[in-house]
């Protein structure tokens, strides 16, 4: 294990990964220069992925060697047991890539023993780099990240993702959300759902079948920012957990709101 890297250093080099991929995809995202195959999950993947993937990890690994990096596409198990750890989404939100939808982002996290410490995250449409260091606030573009004003959930904007829970389940946590009184939506990016709602546009996200790259940057901001998540057990996931569900607020009160209302998502 290397700790001769500051925290600074590392978030540099993360802030340059995250701009590096998002030249590379906003490029091909313009182009529609890529090809698109369905993975054994059902979700869709391009081979801007694995492009932008190798890319981050190639400028990691020069300028960090020694501390192991996890991507979404390709193998993870060899990487389960390290205590300082990159994780890496080079596109959150390729549904949306590959439909043309302008609304994705480059997902860079530092974990360490399991915690993400620094994040970086990079809208490349919006040109927006969201950068968070734990115990050392949120940032985006440069500006520091206040701490979201409180909406209770009648008057909250929730960002819902539940396609992959049965029909009955799904159908029960909406009819608490009472979407007559809240605004639902769902913007196909959890990390930029998250980012955005560190910046008190929404107030609220709650999501099934989650891994640790599409949360461990947007989480940290989101934190940083004065914001809470945890998975829908009321933890937080280890980077090995293989899927979750998960809520996220603005405020630790809505937080605590949202696990009061809806509780437990199935495994």
């Amino acid at each position: 294990m290397d700790n001769s890297y500051t925290h600074d250093q590392i978030l540099a080099g993360l802030e340059t990964a995250s701009r590096a991929a998002g030249v590379l995809v906003l490029d091909a995202f313009k182009s529609r220069s890529f090809s698109v195959r369905t993975k054994d999950d059902r979700t869709v993947v391009t081979d801007i992925d694995f492009k932008a993937q190798r890319l981050i990890q190639d400028l990691l690994a020069t300028r960090f060697p020694g501390i192991e990096c996890m991507g979404e596409e390709g193998e993870r198990s060899r990487v389960s047991g390290s205590e300082r750890l990159f994780v890496v989404d080079p596109i959150d939100g390729t549904a949306n890539f590959a439909l043309g939808i302008p609304f994705f982002a480059v997902s860079l996290a530092f974990l360490e023993n399991g915690s993400p410490v620094i994040a970086a995250l990079h809208d490349p449409i919006h040109d927006d780099t969201f950068l968070a260091v734990k115990g050392k606030g949120g940032f985006r573009n440069g500006v520091p990240l206040s701490p979201p004003r409180y909406r209770g959930l009648r008057s909250a904007s929730i960002n819902v993702n539940l396609s992959k829970v049965p029909d009955t389940v799904r159908t029960s946590l909406l009819r608490r959300l009472d979407p007559g009184s809240s605004t639902v939506r769902n913007l196909g990016s959890s990390s930029l759902e998250m980012a955005y709602t560190a910046t008190g546009l929404f107030d609220c996200v709650i999501k099934y079948g989650l891994s640790i790259w599409d949360v461990a940057a947007a989480g940290l901001v989101l934190e940083e920012a004065g914001g809470k998540w945890t998975t829908s057990q009321g933890i937080k996931p280890s980077p090995i957990d293989t899927t979750f569900g998960a809520y996220a607020a603005g405020t630790a009160t809505l937080h605590s709101e949202l696990l009061d209302l809806l509780g437990p998502l199935p495994r």
